[in-house]
């Protein structure tokens, strides 16, 4: 019934909907391996996964900022639970699943992560950011949560020039996050690390 509950939610829309969907979800995977490794669970969730993440986002465009920033945030609680299913459900429950859901989930996700760093100083906002910022953690924590067999040649060449551009070029890790930490520091804390310097 839980299940069913979080897959309404899901199908209903909704940012707030599909956070709790996501958050019952995750819950849920507490419970024996085997209990979410029954196939019509699994697919279940699978039908889940499709819904929430497999659309591509037509137009990234800063008329539609606001329903990025959802979608953005929408997604990166999915792709949370998904990662939580497999790193906490044994591969061979878990293999069912990853064979279908990386060709499906991957490509529209790495799209947008892609479309949303070219087009960043048109959308950038505060929480556009954030919204931003916490779904790019989320889609990496996947891929290294994903077994390494499921991480085809394919699959690493559109992920890998990501990974470096946001290593290499300080221009793609979004300046203003990386300078989020001195603002939550206490003043005392600022002191010290000037003194050390």
């Amino acid at each position: 019934a839980a299940l069913n509950a979080s897959a309404d939610l899901v199908a209903s829309g909704g940012e707030r909907s599909s956070e709790a969907a996501w958050v019952l979800l995750r819950s849920l995977l507490c419970l024996d391996p085997e209990w979410m490794g029954a196939k019509p669970r699994l697919s279940k969730f699978y039908s889940m996964l499709k819904t929430a993440l497999a659309c591509r986002v037509e137009e990234v465009t800063k008329d539609k900022r606001d329903m990025i920033e959802s979608e953005l945030r929408s997604r990166a609680q999915a792709l949370r639970a998904l990662t939580s299913f497999l790193q906490l459900t044994p591969e061979s429950f878990a293999a069912p699943l990853i064979k279908p859901i990386v060709p499906a989930v991957l490509p529209p996700n790495t799209e947008l992560l892609a479309e949303c760093r070219d087009k960043a100083p048109s959308l950038m906002s505060a929480s556009f950011r954030s919204a931003f910022v916490i779904f790019r953690a989320r889609l990496y924590e996947l891929l290294v949560a994903l077994p390494s067999s499921a991480l085809s040649a394919k699959v690493l060449n559109v992920v890998m020039p990501m990974v470096v551009a946001d290593i290499v070029d300080p221009s793609n890790t979004l300046g203003a996050t990386c300078s989020a930490l001195s603002t939550m520091l206490a003043s005392s804390d600022n002191c010290q690390s000037l003194s050390a310097a």
